[in-house]
């Protein structure tokens, strides 16, 4: 329970959190919730050139799934990883390298796109490549937690660059955590 909460019981906070994530469900569902733009494209283009997709998420499983329902994305992800399904929340590395894991690719062949320090922090841990939007927090602490690529928005990503890079991490990033 986070300190800023005060004196709150176990089962006080778990309702709250129910309750927050159930609200968060309801703004997705009335399109208050930005979807980046160009993820579908980025996902069919990857799946073309032969890419595995996955979303690996500490959010809960319902919430990511109706955020992949929301982009009409399933037939073009592989694999699935939220907050059920590890041991360990972000900055572990646990999320990334188990999707790796499970799309039967060695973790300096991934990339991650992700927008928060944790989130990249938590990619660098697992030695795959690290691309950061820009959404909240600032470029400097991206920069700072190992970001390899500053995008605006996902839909700045140049896709023959992402795998250029990608074939360069092979031999940059062979580090295990």
């Amino acid at each position: 329970i986070p300190a800023w909460l005060g004196e709150v019981s176990p089962q006080r906070f778990a309702k709250l959190d129910q309750r927050k994530e159930a609200l968060y469900r309801e703004l997705v569902r009335q399109g208050a919730v930005r979807i980046y733009r160009r993820i579908p494209e980025l996902f069919v283009e990857l799946r073309r050139r032969g890419a595995g997709v996955a979303v690996a998420s500490s959010g809960p499983g319902q919430n990511v799934a109706l955020l992949i329902d929301t982009m009409g994305a399933h037939d073009f992800i592989d694999v699935v990883i939220a907050a059920e399904d590890v041991s360990h929340g972000k900055p572990h590395p646990e999320a990334f390298l188990k999707t790796a894991e499970r799309l039967q690719v060695a973790p300096q062949c991934c990339a991650v796109i992700e927008d928060s320090v944790h989130g990249i922090d938590a990619a660098k841990r697992a030695g795959m490549l690290a691309i950061a939007v820009l959404t909240s927090t600032p470029r400097d602490a991206l920069v700072a937690a190992g970001a390899d690529v500053v995008v605006n928005e996902v839909g700045d990503l140049q896709f023959d660059d992402l795998l250029v890079r990608l074939d360069e991490g092979v031999s940059i990033y062979s580090k295990q955590p």
